[in-house]
C-alpha cells in the first residue's frame, strides 16, 4: 500500500501486541503485499470513527497509558478464554477475575482498576452487576 496520499510513519507499538496484530493479518491476507497497512490504516479509520461519534465523546478520551495496558491484558484475557470482544456485556464477576488474573486477586486492588477503568471510559455500568467494556 503505497502512493500518493499516504504518509509513512514511524511507531513503537508493545511487541505483544504487534504480534497478535500480525498473525491476525497474515490469517486474514496471506502475505498479500500491502496489507499490515491497510488493516493499520483500517483500525485507526475504525479508531477516529468511534472517538469522533457524539455518543461516543468523552471527557478523557486517551487514557494514562498504564491504563489503557492494563485493560489490553484484561480485555486480551477476556477474548482469549471467554472469547468477550469489544462492546459486549460482561458480568461483574467475570471482570473481577480477569483483574484479578492481570493484576493480583486483592480486593482493594480489583476495587481500584475497575474504578480506572470507568474513569477512563473504558467500562460502562449497564445494570446492576453489568458492564460494558469498550
Amino acid at each position: 500500500m503505497t502512493g500518493k496520499g499516504l504518509e509513512k510513519w514511524t511507531v513503537y507499538i508493545d511487541k505483544e501486541i504487534a504480534e497478535k496484530f500480525k498473525i491476525l493479518v497474515i490469517r486474514k491476507h496471506g502475505k498479500m503485499k500491502g496489507a499490515l497497512s491497510q488493516e493499520v490504516n483500517d483500525a485507526l479509520a475504525n479508531w477516529i470513527g468511534a472517538h469522533t461519534n457524539v455518543a461516543n465523546v468523552q471527557s478523557n478520551i486517551n487514557p494514562n497509558f498504564k491504563v489503557h495496558k492494563i485493560f489490553q491484558q484484561v480485555k486480551d484475557y477476556l477474548l482469549e478464554h471467554y472469547m468477550i470482544k469489544n462492546n459486549r456485556q460482561i458480568s461483574d464477576n467475570l471482570l473481577r477475575r480477569a483483574i484479578a488474573i492481570v493484576r493480583g486477586p486483592d480486593e482493594r486492588t480489583i476495587r481500584k482498576w475497575l474504578k480506572e477503568f470507568k474513569k477512563a471510559g473504558l467500562i460502562k455500568p449497564i445494570a446492576p452487576g453489568i458492564w460494558e467494556i469498550n
